[in-house]
């Protein structure tokens, strides 16, 4: 029965706010850091829209569709390979070249950031 239950956590969703605060916190130490927003729209269980707005004074993460700006990056995608990309558990460039998610506007800048987190290991 616990080997179940450890199986369940294990396999069980994290929402992709709780690793976004999570990078809101990393990149607010980024030397490749914009003023703008990062608009992340994740689709499906453990899902939503969120935007992390980088000023001089940090990275905050807010929800929701009404963030009032352009975002400087666009990321689209399913909520679960977000949240393995994150943690992690995949690569964010093999599943960017397989189609696993979209990135619209500043594709140079995400290369960037993504870098400094270790969610890329070169650049796109």
């Amino acid at each position: 029965m616990a080997n179940t239950e450890a199986r369940k956590q294990a396999s069980s969703p994290v929402n992709v706010g709780l690793l976004l605060e999570q990078v809101a916190k990393k990149l607010s130490g980024s030397r490749a850091l914009k003023k703008g927003v990062i608009r992340v729209q994740a689709i499906g269980p453990g899902g939503g829209d969120y935007g992390l707005v980088c000023s001089e004074s940090g990275v905050r993460l807010l929800t929701g569709t009404s963030l009032g700006r352009l975002p400087i990056i666009e990321i689209i995608g399913d909520a679960r390979r977000m949240q393995r990309i994150l943690a992690g558990r995949q690569d964010a460039c093999t599943q960017f070249l397989a189609g696993g998610f979209r990135l619209r506007g500043d594709l140079r800048y995400f290369s960037d950031l993504a870098l400094e987190l270790g969610i890329l290991k070169e650049p796109l």
